[in-house]
């Protein structure tokens, strides 16, 4: 779906990598292939050598915007860098290595229409484990694994608010289903909280 983009995007691609440019390529790839078109990607470099950047210049899209930190400042602080680059109204925090469907934009925009008025729109992934190892430590099989909630419909819609979210984060009764990767955050909520708090581990910001 294209949409005027006068006003500039209203989604941003927020990306951190270090030293990953062909698995970051193909995650730019997937974006590339989204039907809703009105985005922009931000992507970070930690490595100080600018190494992705031969990647992101070669999608030839005006859309993908490179910038190297000229130092490696960590995963979350390389984020918040991604976060003040951008400029469109919903973020979406995106590791270099969590490539996404091709609808995955156009339908999380039809839930921000049909339920306006909240912060964070969210939808179902799959976990893909490359080996045993992987797989062992989520508890997981090899290979694809569909993370969508059998205890419900396909298309089924789940309203939190912010202190229910909270809770059933941190009692990990939806964070089977829940990647940063998949949801569109207001980024003047973000912003408001100065970014991503670093706690020391990639699962909580």
């Amino acid at each position: 779906m294209a949409e005027n983009t006068s006003a500039g995007p209203l989604v941003s691609f927020c990306f951190t990598t270090f030293k990953r440019g062909a698995i970051l390529r193909s995650t730019l790839d997937s974006i590339k292939l989204q039907g809703y078109t009105n985005y922009e990607v931000i992507v970070s470099d930690n490595d100080p050598e600018a190494s992705g950047r031969s990647f992101v210049e070669s999608m030839n899209d005006r859309r993908f915007k490179y910038f190297c930190n000229g130092q490696n400042l960590g995963m979350k602080p390389s984020f918040n860098k991604s976060l003040e680059r951008s400029s469109g109204e919903y973020i979406v925090m995106i590791a270099d290595d969590d490539p996404v469907y091709p609808d995955m934009l156009q339908t999380l925009i039809n839930l921000k229409n049909e339920y306006p008025g909240y912060g964070m729109y969210m939808g179902g992934c799959d976990w893909f484990c490359a080996d045993k190892e992987v797989a062992k430590q989520y508890k997981l099989d090899v290979g694809t694994n569909s993370c969508i909630s059998n205890e419900h419909d396909l298309n089924f819609v789940q309203v939190f608010s912010t202190s229910d979210f909270i809770k059933n984060l941190f009692t990990f009764k939806i964070f089977s289903h829940f990647l940063w990767s998949t949801c569109i955050v207001k980024r003047d909520i973000l912003i408001s909280l100065r970014g991503i708090p670093d706690y020391g581990t990639p699962f909580l910001g």
